[in-house]
């Protein structure tokens, strides 16, 4: 039996990673329309041939739509689980690009252009940041109440 200090508290954590993936996805979003540009990592993709031009095209141009619509709806509660679920693929498949952009040289920055342009941070600590909010959201939501669909009514 979890203590029930300890029960709201990994509540507390679970909630407040679910809002704080589903706003960087809203954020990254907004910043990429706004300086619309292929980021450092897709080119990269693309040198070492694991993504197609036209792929890299596509998804330069549609991902910011794809992580304001997911962001957006995340951050309204609704449907927690199935969000959460799409978070975490998000999540996962930009872990997964940037291990292969990093060539396994994971102390070097590298620019996921996640915010846009900018100073590049060590790809561990991009693989970190992403791989625990991946796993908040897969194994952190499962347990919740299943007699909402709601979000709030978890805290």
């Amino acid at each position: 039996m979890i203590p029930p200090k300890l029960a709201a508290w990994s509540r507390l954590l679970v909630v407040g990673n679910y809002y704080l993936a589903a706003t960087l996805l809203l954020i990254a979003g907004i910043l990429k329309l706004l300086n619309p540009e292929v980021s450092e990592l897709l080119q990269t993709l693309y040198e070492q041939k694991i993504l197609g031009f036209d792929t890299i095209l596509v998804v330069s141009r549609r991902l910011p739509w794809l992580e304001i619509l997911v962001g957006g709806i995340a951050l309204s509660g609704w449907n927690f689980r199935w969000l959460a679920r799409i978070m975490a693929l998000l999540y996962l498949i930009f872990t997964v690009f940037i291990t292969y952009a990093s060539q396994g040289y994971l102390l070097l920055p590298i620019d996921c252009g996640c915010f846009g342009t900018g100073e590049g941070t060590p790809a561990y600590l991009l693989i970190l940041r992403n791989t625990i909010i991946t796993l908040l959201l897969l194994f952190g939501v499962a347990p919740m109440k299943s007699d909402t669909s709601s979000l709030q009514n978890n805290i």
